[in-house]
C-alpha cells in the first residue's frame, strides 16, 4: 500500500511536470515574443529617460539606444538633454508599440561622429 502511494503520486508529478513544459512553448493567437526583424534607422533627438532607460524620441515612437549609458562619463557631452543623432538597427519591442531597441553603429555629438560603435 505504502509503495501504491508512491508510486501514484510520482505519476502525478510527472504528469504536473510535463504538462508545464508543454504549455511553456504556447502563447494566445497574434502575440509575438520574439524581436522583430532589424531595421536601419537614422534617429535624431534630445537624450531623455523614459522608464528609467535612456532613450530618444522620434517622431512618436521611442528608441532605446542598446548599451549606450556605457559610454556615458567616457564621452564629453554625452548626458541627458544632449542632442545625438544616432545610426543603427532598430527591433520592435515585442508587446510594445512605438518602443524600439536600438543596435547604435554610429553617433554624432556636438559635431563630432563616433563611428563603428556596434553597440549590442
Amino acid at each position: 500500500m505504502k509503495h501504491t502511494k508512491r508510486i501514484v503520486l510520482a505519476v502525478l508529478i510527472a504528469f504536473v511536470c510535463a504538462g508545464v513544459v508543454s504549455a511553456h512553448g504556447h502563447r494566445n493567437k497574434g502575440q509575438s515574443w520574439s524581436f522583430s526583424v532589424g531595421e536601419a534607422v537614422t534617429v535624431s533627438g534630445a537624450l531623455q529617460l523614459v522608464n528609467g532607460e535612456i532613450a530618444v524620441v522620434q517622431s512618436g515612437k521611442t528608441y532605446y539606444p542598446h548599451r549606450l549609458r556605457g559610454l556615458v562619463g567616457f564621452v564629453d557631452g554625452l548626458k541627458e538633454g544632449a542632442t545625438v543623432t544616432l545610426k543603427g538597427t532598430a527591433y520592435q519591442i515585442p508587446l510594445a508599440t512605438n518602443f524600439y531597441k536600438l543596435d547604435v553603429a554610429d553617433m554624432t555629438l556636438n559635431g563630432k561622429t563616433y563611428t563603428g560603435l556596434n553597440l549590442r
